[in-house]
């Protein structure tokens, strides 16, 4: 993939992401989208929607989004090297988290996807201060709660359906077939990436249900690897 390609494909994944918005809920979808690093393959966007609740249609909610875009492993495919979903409160002048969805490929001493969840609990307080996190007893928002790794992470799909059947974000009318079918797209494309990682075991699974499979002359199967992604 060169970097017009990977250009092309971060474009047209920023795309899909803001017609996901804009066909699932109401209003004007604010979209930035970065310029793609001529080095490194690296792209960037952000979306941010205002939420209209209940009756009074309150707009003192959004949701939001942003992803760092890189290639993949093999530098032939487009994959996200981090991304951030948040569904916050306006508080005054500024929008203040009340959970965050958070995936980092290459996070370090915590789940490489999680969510922080802005609230406090007395008995997670007492629970974290006898354990001697005290820091973090004061601070719950920096409890890094593990969600699905890599592979099983969740999608943007899930959190505009979180908005709008638990908060009573208005929607509009087709927004359940749009959330099926980009929720059904994302894990097509988990599955491909897992199976492309574990093509030894793909192999297994086919002959045991009876395929002759025939690698081609003079591939060899990468070595199979206990992976951390799932």
């Amino acid at each position: 993939m060169d970097i017009l390609e990977f250009e092309q494909q971060a474009t047209e994944f920023a795309g899909e992401i803001n017609d996901l918005l804009d066909t699932c809920l109401p209003g004007e979808t604010d979209f930035t989208q970065a310029k793609v690093a001529t080095e490194g393959f690296r792209a960037n966007f952000k979306a941010l929607k205002v939420l209209y609740l209940g009756s009074g249609r309150s707009e003192r909610a959004s949701i939001s989004c942003e992803y760092n875009l890189c290639a993949n492993s093999t530098g032939k495919h487009l994959a996200v090297d981090s991304s951030s979903f948040k569904v916050e409160f306006k508080a005054k002048k500024r929008f203040v988290p009340i959970v965050r969805f958070e995936y980092e490929r290459h996070a370090r001493n915590k789940p490489v996807q999680h969510f922080q969840f802005h609230a406090e609990s007395l008995p997670l307080a007492i629970l974290l201060a006898r354990a001697g996190r005290y820091d973090v007893a004061a601070q719950q928002q920096d409890v890094h709660f593990p969600k699905g790794g890599h592979r099983y992470r969740v999608c943007l799909e899930d959190v505009i359906e979180l908005v709008i059947r638990e908060f009573n974000a208005e929607s509009n009318p087709e927004w359940e077939t749009r959330v099926r079918d980009g929720r059904r797209k994302f894990r097509e494309r988990q599955t491909d990436t897992i199976i492309r990682k574990n093509l030894g075991r793909s192999v297994e699974m086919l002959e045991e249900l009876g395929f002759k499979i025939e690698p081609p002359q003079e591939f060899e199967f990468p070595e199979r690897l206990i992976s951390d992604e799932w």
